[in-house]
């Protein structure tokens, strides 16, 4: 458990710099999000043939990917809380069990983004949405089920 927390803490330390390198319009979610919702107000037509929202998913994934490495799903043993944070100083075992807390992803400033991503672009998108036409809807479903579900599951069966 001891080597598990020391590599976590190593990988979290490094985290920051992934995109250190990046263009500064592609080195945070939120510029990519304002590009792609810009992009989509203002061609929409050709946002859709480009199938942008199909491919909106893969687009954030290493941005939420990111972000997932701060959540801890399950208290880990040994008295970290669901934010890896250690437990406070001169705290026994009864008082670790209450401060173990999980966050839920739905907290996470990845989830609130894109929630409503492309869908406020216009009265086209709006309207395409409320049919169920239009691919960004799902965003958030698929990065659910293709990020956080799989983690949720790996830890689970450990």
């Amino acid at each position: 458990m001891q080597q598990y927390k020391r590599r976590r803490l190593e990988v979290l330390q490094l985290a920051p710099t992934v995109f250190a390198d990046t263009d500064e319009q592609y080195a945070s979610l939120t510029a990519v999000k304002s590009r792609l919702e810009g992009f989509k107000a203002q061609y929409p037509r050709e946002y859709s043939q480009a199938y942008i929202g199909e491919s909106a998913a893969a687009l954030f994934a290493p941005y939420v990917r990111l972000e997932l490495l701060h959540w801890e799903p399950l208290p880990v043993g040994g008295g970290s809380s669901g934010g890896g944070q250690p437990p406070a100083a001169g705290s026994n075992g009864g008082q670790q069990q209450q401060q173990q807390q999980v966050v839920p992803f739905d907290t996470q400033d990845w989830y609130t983004q894109l929630f409503e991503f492309g869908l406020g672009a216009g009265d086209a998108a709006a309207a395409a949405a409320a049919v169920g036409e239009d691919a960004d809807a799902n965003l958030v479903p698929q990065l659910v089920e293709s990020l956080v579900l799989p983690m949720a599951l790996t830890l689970v069966a450990k």
